[in-house]
């Protein structure tokens, strides 16, 4: 989180693409030449020569974020066609996971394999319950959560977590610590990270790396409370879905908080609305065709 009022505009953005991805869902044809067009666009970019690690978003983890979105985008349209068309926008759904790994973010593959898993269970035929991914996508974001707040406590990570976390990131997430325990309940205001850690004069660590510590450490507990709230009303939304839906949307909400604590991402409005996107087709999805509901 950071720059001009994230707090506002992340759930406006959300909200909005909650609100396209339902209007998708009610045009047959138009959401799968929509994905394949943007899931074309997307990669041409990201895997074209110079800037190919910026291209488009500016930032090569928001590019992956981005990329395991819209896979699941195309992954909720595919399971309501047949034939060719299920075929080219299965394609493009494995062409959109490959952004991560083009984009040479480590935890963008880490995170999308949560998606990989959740898309082999809904492309099963085999009656897996919702109630599975609703209950291990939410303690997942948890455990997640806990991690990295027990990561910025400490004054020295364990050598095996010094392979996952660089050292200033790590610095990052320790101020963000500090400034959260300077007013613990309603944070320091938003902003103050920039104002307050001596590696923000660097527009590349301007922000603490991790939405959940940039919450706290500007909005405190009762911030962190209505980030927890909204993270919540996501599976709310993935859960109204189909079983196969629900396993897609819920791997992909779960993608995207336990990234976002590792990295700022949710200040990027296009991941934030191709998220919303994902929710709100979840929730029109129907029993696919030639697949028990």
């Amino acid at each position: 989180m950071g720059g001009d009022s994230p707090y506002f505009w992340s759930p406006v953005f959300l909200c909005v693409g909650l609100a396209a991805g339902r209007w998708l869902a009610s045009r047959p044809e138009l959401p799968a030449i929509v994905v394949l067009a943007i899931s074309v666009t997307l990669i041409s970019l990201v895997t074209s020569g110079a800037g190919a690690a910026a291209a488009p978003l500016g930032y090569a983890n928001a590019n992956a974020a981005l990329g395991i979105q819209l896979a699941v985008v195309a992954g909720l349209v595919a399971v309501r066609r047949t034939g060719p068309a299920r075929l080219a926008l299965a394609l493009a759904a494995l062409g959109a996971l490959t952004i991560p790994v083009f984009s040479a973010s480590k935890a963008g593959v880490t995170v999308s394999l949560i998606v990989v898993l959740a898309g082999a269970v809904a492309a099963s035929r085999r009656a897996m319950p919702k109630g599975l991914p609703l209950s291990l996508g939410p303690l997942s974001v948890a455990v997640a959560a806990g991690a990295v707040a027990w990561a910025a406590s400490i004054a020295r990570l364990p050598d095996i977590a010094e392979l996952a976390v660089d050292p200033v990131r790590h610095r990052l997430w320790r101020d963000a610590f500090t400034l959260w325990q300077q007013s613990p309940i309603g944070g320091s205001g938003p902003g103050s990270f920039a104002r307050f850690s001596p590696l923000a004069a660097d527009p590349d660590t301007s922000t603490a790396h991790s939405s959940v510590l940039q919450v706290a450490a500007e909005t405190g507990v009762i911030g962190v409370g209505l980030f927890a709230l909204l993270v919540a009303l996501g599976f709310v939304f993935a859960g109204k879905s189909t079983r196969h839906g629900t396993w897609l949307a819920v791997a992909a909400w779960t993608a995207l908080a336990i990234h976002s604590f590792s990295d700022h991402l949710l200040e990027f409005p296009a991941v934030v609305f191709t998220a919303g996107v994902v929710l709100g087709l979840a929730g029109r999805l129907r029993t696919a065709p030639n697949l028990p509901g």
